[in-house]
């Protein structure tokens, strides 16, 4: 019995390797099913990496522009303070000569009004001088004529 006995559970273990043996091709092709999954998912995760890749290669050239245009954007105000300030300096000259071409002007139209007014006595002057003599000649020649 004990022969019997100790065979018993080889014949047990060999049929459960049998049945196991059996199972085998079903947990290969499950196995096999899973790995054609997975590699299907690796692929779609590795294009979705290169795309992201492809993001983030177009993400760091947007911020490379967007420092650039920043720094061109802080040139551009200085250069229109700069200019702001010119503009208040020529707008500053401008009215300081438009004020001195001004008072020029105005002394020009004195100094031209003096000069027509002198004018105007020398006309006066002259016109009595010319009544005077005038006046003499007619005198003068109303004597000779007796």
């Amino acid at each position: 019995m004990r022969l019997g006995s100790v065979h018993f559970p080889h014949y047990q273990m060999v049929f459960v390797l049998f049945l196991q043996i059996d199972d085998l091709p079903a947990e290969l092709e499950t196995a096999r099913s899973e790995c054609l999954h997975m590699n299907a998912k690796i692929q779609v995760l590795q294009e979705e990496l290169l795309s992201m890749k492809g993001t983030q290669k177009k993400c760091e050239k947007l911020e490379k522009n967007k420092k650039k245009l920043e720094q061109k954007v802080v040139t551009l105000k200085s250069h229109i303070e700069m200019n702001m300030i010119e503009y208040s300096q020529v707008e500053q000259y401008k009215q300081e000569i438009e004020e001195r071409v001004r008072q020029d002007l105005i002394e020009k139209l004195r100094e031209i009004n003096m000069f027509l007014q002198m004018q105007q006595e020398l006309d006066r002057s002259i016109t009595r001088e010319l009544e005077e003599v005038d006046a003499e000649f007619a005198s003068n020649s109303f004597r000779v004529s007796p």
